[in-house]
């Protein structure tokens, strides 16, 4: 998958968040599954338009 986003972070993030959702738990390290989406679109802003 192609992903589109200036930011490293976010991009990092995106892999975390599909990872929770493929192993349907929440990664205590990133603050589980929403908190990892909150921080994808303060990375980048645009994340948010997708989610």
């Amino acid at each position: 998958m192609e992903l589109s986003t200036p930011s490293n972070e976010c991009a990092k993030l995106f892999d975390g968040a599909l990872r929770q959702i493929v192993s349907w738990s929440d990664c205590e390290v990133l603050g589980g599954f929403i908190k990892t989406l909150e921080d994808m679109k303060a990375a980048d802003p645009k994340a948010g338009q997708f989610l």
